[in-house]
């Protein structure tokens, strides 16, 4: 079961969602490396970029939670390379600001990402080749 804020994320998420004219992947799966934490993600790809919105938390030195982030991106791969730009638009804040500024920070940055045009995303790292 998800906690009560998540909850109450997911009812904004789920809303957002459906005044999209398109199809896009909600996950919900608990990330988990060395710590489980709620996330969130809502991704989706419109010709060759690949496109997404996140709610992810910062940890402190000790691996505690101790802020939220929500941020959109916007990337593609060419053979050799990864292309790439990222916008926070709610940084380092706690579970209850994020809850209420997350439907215009979903909407600003849905705005903020059909902007961009592919040729203005950033080259971000190339592949090494073996």
């Amino acid at each position: 079961m998800y906690s009560p804020e998540f909850q109450s994320i997911d009812v904004i998420l789920s809303h957002f969602v459906h005044q999209l004219d398109f199809d896009v992947s909600v996950s919900t799966v608990q990330k988990s490396d060395w710590l489980v934490f709620e996330w969130r993600e809502i991704s989706w790809s419109y010709k060759t970029v690949n496109y997404r919105l996140s709610i992810y938390p910062n940890f402190d030195t000790m691996d505690n939670l101790i802020s939220w982030n929500f941020g959109a991106t916007a990337w593609y791969d060419t053979e050799s390379s990864r292309y790439h730009i990222h916008k926070k638009f709610l940084a380092e804040v706690d579970i209850n600001y994020l809850i209420e500024h997350l439907e215009s920070s979903l909407f600003q940055s849905h705005k903020y990402l059909n902007a961009i045009e592919k040729d203005r995303i950033p080259k971000g790292l190339d592949f090494k080749r073996h």
